[in-house]
Order: C-alpha cells, then structure tokens, then sequence
C-alpha cells in the first residue's frame, strides 16, 4: 500500500512540476529513499525508471528498469518498457528483442504486439508486416488506426496488403480508405476481397456486404448490387438490416416478388418493423390494383 501511495503521489509531483516548468529531477526521491519505500517492488523500480528517463538520465533509467525486470522477469510492461529506452538510445536490435519478449508473454491479447508492432515498424517496416497481420488479426475493428500507421511509416499498397489477414473486416477498411482517396478501382478490389472471405467464413460480418452494395449503388449497378446482397441474405438469413437493404434495392430495379418476399423476412424477425410493414402493404395494393 506504501509503495502504490507514494508511487502516485510522485507520478502526480512530476505532472504538476513539468506544468510548472520544474525539473523532474528536482522532485525525484534517490536510490536509497526507492529501497527503503519498498526494496522488493519490481513496480516501484519500473516507475524509477520512468521518471529517470524523462528527468534526462537514460544511464539510471536502464539500470532500473533491469533491476524491475530482475525482480519480475516475465512481465509484459517492464520488458517493453525497457526495449523502448534501448531503442531510443540507439540500441535497437536489443530493444526489440526484449518489446517482442514482451509481447510473448501475453500472446493471444494485443496491447503487447501493438506495442511491439508500433516500434518494429519503425526499424524495419518488412519485418513488422507478419506482425500488423497477427495484431490486426487480434483487433480487426482498429484496423483503420494500424491503416493510418503504416500510411505514415511510408508503406506502399504491396506492403499494406500482405499485412492484412485473410479476413473480410479488414479488407472493407482497406476499401473504405482508398475511397475516401477517390481510387475507385483500388476500393472495389478491396471490397470484392473482403467479399470474398466473407463468403468462405464461418462466422460473415454483414458489414461486408452493405459496404461493398453501398459502393455498387453509388456506381449506378443496382442490380449487382442486389445480386451481392441476395448472396448476403443466404449467408445470413436472420439479419434484418440486410433483408430490408435487399428489398429495398430489389424493388427499385423492378424485382417486385423478391421485394415482397424480403419485406416479409424483415417482418418475420422484426414484426413491428413500419418500413417494411409499409412497403408490403403498398405492394399488395399495387397487385390487387393489377
């Protein structure tokens, strides 16, 4: 308990001195002050080596940081902390050994490879594609940020696209950047792509293909557009988003019948639905009218 106090109340000294232009080496506690608060936190050594680097002496830093790592060898935290500070010291092949033990340590989780992704792609951006593929893999939703990562670090589209796993999210946010671009051509391969896995998974995002029917429709294909959803509605046939966008666009190009019968799937999983409620009504009308 002594150690977490006075390990925030030195974090929250240090704030408040670098807002008020103080140095952080005026407010740090020394050697022998860390080891009388607690000599067996592996903790309190990690934060003394964070406080020594920012305070401008990387030399302290790295041996507290080894000490941390001594006394708690296989934490994920201390091991990437430390390869970072190697790293800015130009040490970079060490440094990156240890991010990568780092990530090790917590493998099916991303905070670690992200970490380690971010530095690697820094030293060698080759090297770091198998590991954008495994991170994105691990969180497909934040593609776009590990997308804007790359862009930065100067990738081309070839490297880009062997650091993309074979799955359908990732491509759709891949597609969506290279249309907000204006590179039509390069959107479409990308979302023909993320169809493409998205109709051999087993567990399809219906995302894929509102996104790439969304793409079709501002081309004017409508009927293609249709095609791709009727393809999405039999891969998943309780989606009612889906269903109605089906419909919906089967009814502008004149596929009455298939409109009407996604107006009732839509109304079979959502019977309070009032578009689709509206839309059938109107139809049954029209062919009563017939």
């Amino acid at each position: 308990v002594a150690t977490q106090v006075s390990a925030r109340i030195i974090g929250q000294n240090l704030l408040s001195a670098e807002v008020a232009g103080t140095p952080a080496s005026e407010i740090l506690p020394d050697s022998e002050t860390l080891h009388l608060l607690d000599p067996l936190s592996a903790e309190w050594y990690a934060l003394a080596g964070r406080l020594e680097y920012q305070a401008g002496d990387p030399v302290r830093a790295v041996e507290r940081f080894r000490t941390a790592n001594i006394k708690r060898p296989f934490n994920r935290i201390i091991l990437q902390s430390l390869g970072e500070l190697l790293i800015s010291q130009g040490r970079i092949e060490s440094g990156l050994l240890l991010a990568r033990a780092g990530a090790e340590q917590e493998r099916m989780f991303p905070d670690g490879w992200r970490w380690y992704v971010t530095l690697l792609s820094q030293a060698n951006p080759e090297e770091s594609l198998p590991v954008f593929k495994r991170v994105i893999k691990l969180e497909p939703l934040k593609t776009r940020d590990y997308l804007t990562m790359m862009v930065l670090r100067g990738f081309t589209n070839d490297q880009i696209e062997r650091a993309l796993p074979d799955e359908s999210i990732p491509w759709v946010s891949y597609g969506d950047y290279h249309r907000e671009l204006g590179d039509e051509e390069a959107a479409e391969a990308c979302y023909r792509t993320a169809t493409l896995h998205a109709l051999s998974s087993s567990a399809p995002s219906a995302v894929v293909f509102r996104k790439y029917a969304a793409f079709l429709v501002s081309r004017q294909r409508m009927a293609e557009a249709v095609d791709l959803l009727e393809q999405g509605c039999a891969l998943l046939p309780n989606d009612p988003g889906l269903l109605l966008l089906y419909a919906r666009y089967s009814e502008v190009v004149g596929l009455v019948r298939q409109a009407h019968d996604g107006y009732q799937r839509v109304l079979m999983i959502r019977p309070g639905h009032v578009e689709a409620r509206r839309r059938l009504t109107q139809l049954e009308k029209e062919w009563t009218t017939l």
